[in-house]
């Protein structure tokens, strides 16, 4: 029998139906079985902080360019994502990105500088999770990520960690 209580894995659609949100299959319950060396998970074990606090999102871009993937991932339009490439407020795993037409590839964070203050700095987060190497009935590609919507960091954690180019 398969023990089938998720700790975040529904999304209410309406009374009656539910839809499953992709997560990692490690925080489901494994169904119970006779060997004894497998591991089983329980969603009593799993620790709360050990999930990701950002919205899990599955995209289909026309292509894999960074311009595209973040103003998908962070519900903006392409021109404001070019605008924010042109003001040197995108990083790409902690690197500026100069050029729009960077193709992002598996497991790259893409950061976004909203705000910077004297003591801290506001960002918005996508990384990419999984890129589906198949294509869509129209040419298009496949991705899964999580947007993290606001992250406040120190200003000294961020001048340390995140480098800036010097055009």
């Amino acid at each position: 029998m398969a023990c089938m209580t998720f700790i975040r894995g529904f999304r209410r659609v309406n009374s009656l139906k539910y839809t499953k949100a992709s997560l990692p299959t490690r925080h489901f319950c494994s169904a119970e079985s006779n060997d004894e060396n497998q591991s089983h998970t329980d969603a009593r074990d799993i620790d709360e902080n050990s999930l990701p606090r950002g919205r899990n999102l599955e995209l289909v871009v026309s292509c894999l360019r960074v311009d595209r993937v973040i103003a998908s991932g962070l519900g903006m339009g392409r021109r404001k994502a070019s605008d924010y490439i042109a003001a040197r407020k995108l990083f790409v795993n902690k690197e500026n990105c100069k050029k729009a037409f960077l193709e992002v590839k598996e497991g790259d964070e893409i950061d976004l500088t909203l705000s910077k203050e004297s003591d801290e700095v506001e960002l918005s987060r996508f990384r990419v999770l999984a890129i589906d190497k198949n294509q869509t009935k129209k040419n298009k590609r496949r991705l899964s990520g999580i947007r993290f919507s606001r992250i406040l960091m120190a200003r000294k954690e961020f001048d340390e960690h995140y480098t800036q180019s010097g055009d």
